[in-house]
């Protein structure tokens, strides 16, 4: 793998100018805000604008008389994970499993993802009465951030100018705005950390790394796979100089996910692991969710509606074989950008986060007909980075983007419809 330091911007041309692309991105940034909170408008329309409709709280996990401030409250109802973040966001340092009216399904699972609830506290100053709307308004700020980013690394690398646009079509992003989940702010600080990465700042990239798996510990296989570049660039016989300094510091977010989990265990004594059956054999899980959805095993709206059933469960099977495909194009152009240098980075990160994919469960990232969108997020925004580095035909690239496009658009008619 030959050396080659990080690319960076080029100054030549227009297109080139720092303060061009500044502009551009704070442009992406502003549309982003403005494109996904017009996707959520028929929603808080319907709920004549409470925002606690996003949070999808169920009567099973929430006493309604015995919250501190009213939310939507569904009856009969297991409710969404938005619930436990509400829960959480409320008092982030009282993490007993029950407290306000509502009990945590699995306090050592959730309280792993602490900072996008602790965020949400800070905004609110503590007031339970404005938690519904912070949780969507520091999501909408998340995905402001994430286009920022992701347009600044658009320039920084010198990729296609289309890759902003394909980050941001991702319906997992859809997903998590509309059931006030952690995965938006998460992929922000990852891609934050990756963008700092590249300009060389590394203590801001060990601080955005460490913020990212306190927030979606999903986040941690990409970053165990940059600190495994480092090592390899660190013992490299050719090496002429030293860069054990940079590794270490590379390495340091990898220690905040651990040093919390022995936190939750040792001071408030939740068990070490919990919620093991999201993880199984590789690729059995998705191949047990595509034989059931095909055969009709697996359905995912009520049982007399068999029409609309049949549409949702046809949207299952095309999106889901559109991400098999994403990835299977990402593993074929990951050799070719290992070969590139310093951008090989990308492919030893990615690469760890599409195999903890292939772990997931029918019962983990698959169990629902927009779960597995979540479950990706780091996958996908990483992998359209990769593909990036390394340009792929411009049929397929067109084909990816029309199926990010589609997906997006069934998920949002989903969001919807649930409500």
């Amino acid at each position: 793998m030959p050396e080659s330091s990080p690319p960076t911007l080029s100054m030549s041309g227009a297109h080139r100018d720092t303060k061009y692309w500044q502009r551009r991105a704070w442009a992406y940034a502003m549309a982003a805000v403005l494109g996904y909170a017009l996707l959520t408008l028929p929603i808080l329309t319907r709920h004549k604008f409470d925002p606690s409709i996003f949070i999808h709280g169920g009567d099973r996990f929430i006493d309604a008389t015995q919250l501190v401030s009213p939310i939507i409250v569904h009856p009969n109802s297991d409710g969404y994970d938005g619930q436990f973040f509400y829960r959480m966001a409320l008092s982030p340092f009282q993490l007993n499993p029950s407290a306000f009216g509502i009990r945590l399904d699995a306090p050592a699972y959730r309280t792993q993802r602490i900072f996008y609830p602790l965020l949400v506290w800070v905004t609110t100053f503590g007031h339970a009465a404005f938690v519904p709307v912070a949780m969507y308004l520091v999501n909408l700020v998340g995905l402001a951030a994430v286009a920022w980013f992701g347009t600044r690394l658009t320039a920084r690398l010198e990729l296609p100018a289309w890759i902003p646009l394909v980050i941001m079509l991702w319906p997992g992003f859809v997903v998590a705005l509309t059931h006030d989940t952690a995965e938006i702010v998460a992929a922000a600080f990852l891609l934050g950390a990756v963008y700092s990465y590249f300009a060389k700042r590394l203590f801001a990239y060990a601080v955005l790394g460490a913020l990212s798996t306190l927030t979606r510990q999903t986040t941690l296989p990409v970053l165990f796979g940059l600190a495994c570049f480092e090592v390899i660039q660190a013992i490299r016989p050719d090496r002429t100089d030293s860069r054990w300094h940079r590794t270490l510091i590379c390495a340091l977010p990898l220690a905040a996910f651990p040093l919390w989990l022995a936190i939750l265990h040792w001071v408030l004594g939740y068990p070490a692991q919990e919620r093991t059956n999201l993880l199984g054999w590789p690729f059995l899980g998705v191949a047990a969710v595509l034989r059931d959805t095909l055969i009709g095993a697996k359905h995912f709206v009520q049982p007399d509606r068999p029409t609309l059933d049949a549409v949702v469960r046809a949207y299952v099977v095309g999106s889901i074989c559109w991400l098999l495909g994403f990835c299977a194009v990402v593993v074929a152009r990951v050799p070719a950008v290992l070969r590139m240098g310093g951008t090989g980075a990308l492919a030893t990160g990615w690469l760890p986060a599409l195999a903890l994919m292939s772990l997931m469960t029918a019962r983990g990232g698959w169990v629902d007909q927009t779960g597995y969108f979540r479950a990706f997020t780091e996958c996908y925004v990483v992998g359209c980075l990769v593909l990036a580095v390394r340009p792929v035909p411009r049929w397929v690239a067109w084909i990816m983007l029309a199926g990010a496009a589609l997906a997006l658009l069934g998920a949002w008619v989903l969001a919807i419809g649930e409500r």
